[in-house]
């Protein structure tokens, strides 16, 4: 069997086997996301590994859409993609300082409007939540 190929500090990496296995495609964190990835691993990632710090989402289709994995900072791995049902399916990377299980925040659209309902005198006010979408 042969060794994984390491994935340098400051990069995330992705193989095209499951295990970490195979010539990874690599991404300084710091040079951002990329909203469609290059031939090389599109359709092909099988795990991946985070040896930044910034948390890494890798995504099933173009522009950061379609089911998607988080993958922690300093060291975060998921060293088999089919169990999230995006083995050779990534297709763009988007990586921030938002931790995992954080959403991206909601674009103005879609984003609840916070309103005050009116009370009679002496009683308190409650917030409500209505969407924004109609």
């Amino acid at each position: 069997m042969k060794a994984a190929i390491d994935c340098p500090s400051g990069y995330v990496c992705i193989y095209p086997e499951i295990n970490f296995g195979g010539q990874p495609w690599v991404r300084r964190a710091v040079d951002g996301s990329v909203k469609d990835l290059p031939t090389a691993i599109r359709d092909r990632g099988s795990s991946i590994r985070n040896n930044s710090d910034r948390t890494a989402r890798v995504y099933e289709k173009r522009n950061h859409s379609g089911r998607h994995v988080c993958v922690t900072r300093s060291g975060g791995s998921l060293h088999d993609l089919r169990g999230y049902n995006l083995n050779d399916q990534t297709r763009s990377l988007k990586i921030n300082r938002n931790d995992c299980g954080c959403p991206s925040p909601t674009p103005p659209s879609r984003r609840p409007i916070r309103t005050q309902q009116s009370a009679p005198p002496g009683k308190h006010h409650r917030a409500g939540l209505i969407s924004a979408r109609s």
